[in-house]
């Protein structure tokens, strides 16, 4: 089970917590829905990109027409995963520093 936690890093009541998280909706839905969904779509950007970029260059050099062969899917994980990876050790760190 995963608790609540104030601002000093205290356990907060179960019940305390659901108060004043369905205030919080209630006060202005629409940006607690979308809270934190412009910081996941660039992440996401950012780890997507460099992939099918790389995709679309190797499925061209090598001459596929539309046909993604496994030599350029397997590249392109290769060759994107010194984009990809500094990103997801950032999300990481994130996750952990605001758990």
């Amino acid at each position: 089970q995963q608790y609540a936690k104030d601002a000093a890093g205290k356990a907060v009541d179960p019940t305390i917590a659901t108060a004043e998280a369905t205030a919080i909706f209630k006060a202005n839905p629409a940006a607690a829905a979308l809270s934190g969904l412009v910081p996941r779509i660039i992440g996401v950007g950012f780890k997507r990109i460099p992939k099918f970029g790389i995709l679309l260059g190797l499925s061209f050099f090598l001459g596929e027409d539309g046909n993604i062969s496994t030599t350029a899917a397997f590249g392109a994980s290769v060759l994107s995963a010194p984009f990809i990876n500094p990103i997801r050790m950032i999300e990481k760190q994130q996750r952990a520093f605001f758990k």
